[in-house]
Order: structure tokens, then sequence, then C-alpha cells
């Protein structure tokens, strides 16, 4: 499930610039392994707020990683300049 996040992530960020990774690996090494310490972390059936979730982490990634916990993701709808 990972791997097809990070791949739908890589596509739709083509067409919307949520991040500035562009390969496989770059997401996996800055993004997928920053929030490795986070998900050891949470405990089971806890619930989660990402604010700023932005492309998706660790908000995403946590959902995918703790199907058990509740996982909120809360970011603006517009960019900032």
């Amino acid at each position: 499930k990972i791997k097809t996040f990070i791949n739908l992530a890589l596509d739709f960020n083509k067409t919307h610039n949520i991040f500035s990774r562009e390969s496989y690996d770059e997401v996996y090494e800055n993004d997928i392994l920053d929030c490795k310490p986070l998900i050891n972390h949470i405990k089971k059936n806890e619930s989660v707020l990402d604010l700023g979730s932005g492309g998706g982490f660790p908000g995403i990634l946590l959902s995918i990683t703790k199907p058990e916990n509740k996982i909120r993701n809360n970011t603006r709808k517009h960019k900032q300049n």
C-alpha cells in the first residue's frame, strides 16, 4: 500500500505540485523514512490529527500503517504565497 501511495502521490504531484520530490526514491528516503519514528510511537487505537498535512505526510502514511487508529488530516485549501 505504501508503494501505491508513493506512486499515486508522484502522479498527482505532476499536476498539483504538492511537494518537491520527483522520484520514488526521493519520497521514500525523505518522507517515508522520516515518518517511521512517528509510526512506531503511535499506540494502537489512538486518535491523531495531522495539521498541515499538505502532501499527505505523515497523515496518509499513518492511515495506511495504522488502520485501527483514527487519523484526521487537516490542511489549507489554498496554498500560501
